[in-house]
C-alpha cells in the first residue's frame, strides 16, 4: 500500500468520525416531563435540522430512576428497535419498527425472571397496545394454529391475566393477577362460557368467594369468606 492510499484513507477515517461527532453533537436530550422531585419522567431526544428540530427518540423513565421505555424515529413515524423495562430494570420487551412494520416485529416478551413468554413455539406473536400515540404493549397473543395464549399487563407490565384461547373463544384455565401479583379470579372456560371451578380472592390472599359454573350459570353451593378466610356464608344454587 503506497503513501497516497495510506493518506487517502486517513482523511476518509478523519472525516467519518467527524460527521459522527457532529451527528452525536446534534442530538440532545430534552426533558418534558418529571417527578415532583425534579428527575426525569418523560425525554425527547431532539435532532437539529438547521432551522428545525426533529423528534428522534424518546426515553421513559419509572420514579426510582431506572428505564420504562426507549424509541426511536425517522421521518416523523416508528423506526429501529424499541425496548420495554419492568421497574427493576429487567427487560420486558422488543420489537423492530420500519416503513413497512408500523405494528412493529420479530417481538419478543420477557417475565420479570427473564424466562421468555413466547417459548412453546409458537406461529407468531400479536400485540395489542395501551394507545395509538405511546404504543406499550397491553396484551399479547401467543398464536399456533387456531389456539392463542393470552397474556394482558398493567402499565408497569406485570401480569393481569393469562388463559388461552380456541378459535376466539376461551378454553381451559384462566386467571386474573392484583398488580402486586396476587391471583385475584381463577376461572374454567369451554368454548367460551364459565365451565367449572371459580374462585375469587383479595388482595391478601385469602379467598373470598368460591363455587361452580355450569353452561355460564352458577350451580351447586358457593361459599363466602371474611377477610381472614374463614367460611361465614353460603349460598345454594342447585
Amino acid at each position: 500500500m503506497n503513501h497516497m492510499t495510506k493518506y487517502c484513507r486517513l482523511i476518509l477515517t478523519v472525516v467519518a468520525l467527524g460527521a459522527l461527532m457532529c451527528a452525536c453533537k446534534s442530538n440532545k436530550e430534552e426533558t418534558v416531563l418529571s417527578y415532583p422531585d425534579g428527575t426525569p419522567r418523560l425525554v425527547y431526544i431532539m435532532k437539529d435540522n438547521g432551522n428545525d428540530r426533529e423528534i428522534v427518540g424518546e426515553k421513559s423513565y419509572y420514579e426510582n430512576g431506572n428505564i420504562r421505555w426507549e424509541k426511536h424515529f425517522r421521518d416523523g413515524r416508528r423506526d429501529g428497535r424499541w425496548r420495554y423495562y419492568y421497574a427493576s430494570g429487567q427487560l420486558f420487551g422488543e420489537g423492530l419498527f420500519d416503513a413497512a412494520h408500523q405494528l412493529g416485529r420479530n417481538w419478543a416478551f420477557y417475565r420479570a425472571d427473564g424466562s421468555g413468554y413466547c417459548d412453546e413455539g409458537c406461529d407468531s406473536v400479536v400485540v395489542n397496545e395501551f394507545s395509538e400515540n405511546d404504543f406499550l404493549p397491553s396484551a399479547i397473543a401467543c398464536c399456533k394454529g387456531n389456539a392463542k395464549k393470552v397474556y394482558m399487563f398493567y402499565e408497569d407490565f406485570s401480569k393481569r391475566y393469562e388463559g388461552e384461547t380456541v378459535d376466539g373463544l376461551r378454553e381451559g384455565h384462566c386467571t386474573f393477577f392484583f398488580p402486586n401479583g396476587v391471583t385475584q379470579t381463577e376461572a374454567i372456560y369451554a368454548d367460551g362460557e364459565l365451565n367449572g371451578v371459580y374462585i375469587v380472592y383479595r388482595e391478601n390472599g385469602t379467598p373470598y368467594y368460591r363455587g361452580v359454573y355450569i353452561n355460564g350459570k352458577r350451580a351447586a353451593v358457593w361459599e363466602f369468606y371474611d377477610e381472614e378466610g374463614n367460611l361465614v356464608n353460603t349460598k345454594d344454587f342447585q
